[in-house]
């Protein structure tokens, strides 16, 4: 794997393979380089590609995730977070700062109502973000309005007015869009997955 120059510098020797989260946060105790290093190997690449389909931008994503793992080794954050947690610490600190770049105003709750649809009230990703990584890969699969106008409303935050403007319809037009979207992720996504990725990008 190549890592940022800073990587360079801060880390030392190999992360031994298929470290469970436990593993990795006693070794960031007794060994912060080489805990960080063996972070930064399991969680990098899928932590880059679940904030790229936020920012529409593979560099960008790979800058914030970059910074993401600089403040890991400057502060102590995960001293207080548990193995059963650290995934999802991971992947909603990414969601975070990647939603904070666009500085977009947040319409998901307004989508999230039109669609009626209920959401689980676990807030526990430990376990689940290649479920959220499914569902945003079949959301490319979608007809190209179809998935343009979910990616604009649920990724990107826009509000339905920005989106009808950029795409040149109706603002009824992006409501029907989205309702025809969500009909088909749910014939291809299990319950539980189409929940989970509607919960990752709620308000």
């Amino acid at each position: 794997m190549k890592y940022p120059v800073i990587f360079v510098f801060l880390i030392k020797g190999e992360c031994m393979k298929k470290l469970t989260d436990e593993a990795i946060l006693n070794l960031l105790r007794r060994d912060k380089s080489q805990g960080i290093r063996c972070l930064f190997d399991k969680y990098y690449v899928s932590l880059v590609v679940f904030g790229e389909q936020i920012v529409k931008d593979r560099n960008q994503s790979e800058d914030l995730v970059q910074e993401f793992f600089v403040r890991l080794w400057t502060h102590d954050y995960l001293d207080n977070v548990q193995a059963t947690d650290l995934r999802s610490y991971l992947f909603r600190s990414i969601r975070n700062s990647s939603l904070s770049s666009l500085k977009k105003n947040d319409s998901l709750k307004e989508a999230v109502d039109l669609l009626d649809i209920q959401l689980p009230e676990d807030n526990n990703f430990s376990t689940n973000d290649r479920k959220v990584e499914l569902a945003l890969r079949e959301i490319e699969k979608l007809p190209e309005r179809t998935r343009k106008a979910i990616q604009l409303v649920m990724l990107e935050r826009k509000k339905y007015q920005e989106v009808a403007d950029e795409m040149e319809i109706s603002v009824n037009t992006v409501k029907y869009l989205l309702k025809e979207g969500t009909k088909k992720l749910r014939d291809r996504l299990r319950d539980s997955e189409m929940e989970l990725f509607l919960l990752f990008f709620r308000k």
